[in-house]
């Protein structure tokens, strides 16, 4: 198989795209030993006695429980909530401003 240079380098560059947006995510369940090296990963979602050794390995967040993930997701959507009553409740306020400005 005679391969021009050029096209083998983009063939690999392709194979090595597909596998970045393979591991973006990856969740690990319970009791595993893993060691990644020079794996670029989005977010890790472990579960419980989970030991995990990264070289050279640029992680974006790395979520130990899976059950504490689901607990920060559930606050974080009751904190968004929360500021979205007080921007509402703020437009209320703005518009019997200008409506009392205006008599």
């Amino acid at each position: 198989m005679n391969i021009d240079k050029e096209e083998y380098i983009k063939s690999l560059e392709e194979r090595i795209e597909k596998l970045e947006k393979l591991f973006e995510h990856l969740c690990i369940d319970q009791c595993k030993e893993i060691t990644l090296t020079r794996c670029s990963l989005g977010d890790i979602k472990l579960g419980d006695n989970c030991n995990i050794t990264m070289n050279s390995c640029p992680v974006g967040d790395v979520i130990s429980d899976i059950e504490d993930a689901e607990s920060r997701a559930d606050d974080l959507e009751s904190r968004i909530e929360d500021i979205l009553a007080d921007i509402d409740e703020a437009g209320t306020r703005l518009g019997t401003l200008e409506n009392d400005s205006e008599c």
